[in-house]
């Protein structure tokens, strides 16, 4: 029996839609049944009824549609990337070339399985991405080039990272490739290059959190300003040299201390126009009432804040994001999708024999007292952590109550179902009152994340051992997980994410090898690519 798939849509293109569904259907109808469903509300905006929608009746494979409503399209996939409810959902966002340059800079780092350029007359490099990664023993993989390095050939790609902030020494930044303590490393920036000229950092510290893009780790690095010098040649048997090299590391001294002093110059002016985001705010609610509520007041306030129905993981999750104040909704009942059967029943499907499996993949635990307790268990274990908790729901407990019962100082019970207005007052005489205990010696410019400052590439190592248009094998020193995203820019322009070795792979098991899967391709980069491929193999 076909194993039935639900696939979803968000867009306006219905000419698309419809070329999309009959190609999906020729392909994989004799191992897949499909189920195909478009969401509604895109037309309307209306981004919490999108949200609730694919909540009622999610999905195996969920394709994004970037060429209508691009802004909107990124805060939803931004937030439906977060959600651990959806963390079993495959996400293909899908675009045209009008939004190729805005897709590499706003879309490729939120995390999505795959980015792909939508064309009338071809789906195939969408459908097999979405099955690949839902399905991956029923991908049928397409006929393509193929090219084999059998001694393998190095090549530099760059992770891509996040820069939080510019600080009096340097940067702090977000990624996942790991960096080892007091590292030097040469890392291309864009931060006050009229004054900072070198791309040499030195590793100052490596942070758990917090952390405000989806990153593993949080590093601070102190420029080195202008290039260093190699003083091993300062031990040089010839005179003549050694004195030359003793009087440049001298005069290098002297031009970083100048540069040092015009750039926290340049910070402090520029510090003076920031308005970071100091207060984080972090709501767990399973009921999803805060998307509900249609205000902008929270979306649009100065603080930075999460949405999450529930943790996977509270300690890592908490470590991650350390937020000045968790909300909750208190829930004793766990929430399951109304579906498949009345959906399934509108598109005359046969009844799905996996319902219920499926079903548990979206369910949301509650949120009752055993959940806050193992909360509370996770900040606790956080050394000089003591967020403030805001209980809502929870009527029948006062504040002190709700201390006592749960074993925490900072409890605060608010009363009836939980509030954007509420949190956002809360929020802002926190704010308020929290200016007199921040560290104001510090001097931190932080950087929107649409600003090109907040992008950096950090180069990165590795030895190519085989690709084709859709993936590549290569070997890697450094230890890399799903999270990384990479760009390529020799032999061919294209970026890439790691993806698990298939079993059936002749570079499975294979020490420090790693699989990327091939993705935001122009029509002009899949052409060079093919001609890379077929050049080398010739």
């Amino acid at each position: 029996m076909a194993q039935v798939t639900h696939v979803g849509y968000i867009g306006l293109d219905q000419r698309y839609w419809r070329r999309f569904k009959g190609d999906f259907t020729d392909e994989y109808s004799k191992v897949l049944e499909p189920s195909f469903y478009q969401y509604e509300h895109l037309d309307t905006k209306d981004f919490p009824a999108i949200i609730k929608a694919i909540l009622d009746r999610p999905c195996h494979i969920l394709y994004l549609d970037f060429s209508d409503q691009f802004d909107l399209i990124l805060k939803l996939s931004t937030t439906l990337q977060r959600l651990n409810c959806f963390n079993k959902m495959v996400i293909i966002g899908m675009f045209s070339m009008n939004e190729f340059t805005k897709m590499e800079v706003n879309a490729f780092p939120i995390g999505l399985t795959s980015l792909h350029l939508k064309s009338s007359e071809e789906t195939r490099d969408a459908i097999y991405s979405g099955v690949l990664s839902a399905f991956p023993s029923l991908a049928k993989k397409p006929g393509t080039y193929n090219l084999n390095l059998v001694k393998g050939k190095d090549y530099t790609v760059f992770e891509i990272c996040r820069v939080n902030f510019a600080h009096a020494t340097g940067l702090h930044l977000e990624c996942c490739v790991p960096f080892k303590p007091s590292e030097s490393v040469k890392l291309p920036h864009n931060v006050c290059r009229d004054l900072v000229k070198s791309d040499e950092l030195k590793v100052k510290s490596i942070d758990p959190g917090p952390l405000y893009y989806d990153s593993k780790i949080g590093v601070s690095l102190d420029f080195e300003f202008i290039n260093t010098i190699d003083e091993a040649k300062k031990n040089s048997a010839d005179k003549m040299e050694k004195a030359r090299i003793m009087d440049a590391i001298e005069l290098r001294k002297g031009e970083v201390a100048k540069v040092k002093v015009e750039y926290l110059k340049w910070l402090e002016e520029k510090v003076k126009d920031s308005v970071p985001k100091r207060t984080k705010l972090l709501i767990i609610d399973p009921t999803f009432n805060t998307i509900a509520q249609r205000d902008s007041l929270l979306w649009d306030s100065t603080f930075s804040f999460r949405i999450q129905t529930h943790l996977l993981k509270p300690d890592a999750e908490l470590q991650s994001y350390l937020p000045d104040f968790i909300a909750m909704e208190y829930c004793e009942t766990p929430y399951a999708p109304p579906m498949p059967a009345a959906a399934e029943a509108q598109n005359n499907a046969k009844p799905d024999p996996k319902a219920v499996p499926f079903e548990q993949d979206f369910l949301i635990p509650p949120l009752d007292d055993s959940a806050i307790r193992n909360i509370v268990s996770a900040i606790q274990k956080i050394p000089n952590y003591s967020p403030i908790l805001v209980l809502f729901g929870k009527n029948n407990l006062s504040s002190e109550q709700a201390r006592t019962q749960y074993t925490y100082a900072k409890v605060v019970v608010a009363q009836g179902p939980i509030s954007t207005h509420t949190l956002v007052d809360m929020a802002k005489t926190f704010d308020k009152k929290s200016v007199f205990f921040k560290d104001t010696k510090s001097l931190k410019l932080f950087f929107s994340k649409r600003d090109p400052l907040s992008f950096c590439n950090r180069p990165v190592g590795i030895k190519l051992l085989n690709i084709s248009e859709f993936e590549l094998y290569f070997e890697c020193d450094l230890a890399l997980d799903q999270r990384c995203r990479f760009k390529a820019v020799n032999p061919v322009h294209f970026f890439f994410t790691i993806a698990p070795i298939p079993s059936t792979s002749p570079f499975a098991n294979r020490r420090s090898t790693y699989r990327g899967i091939i993705q935001l391709l122009s029509r002009q980069q899949i052409e060079d690519l093919r001609k890379f491929i077929i050049k080398k193999d010739t």
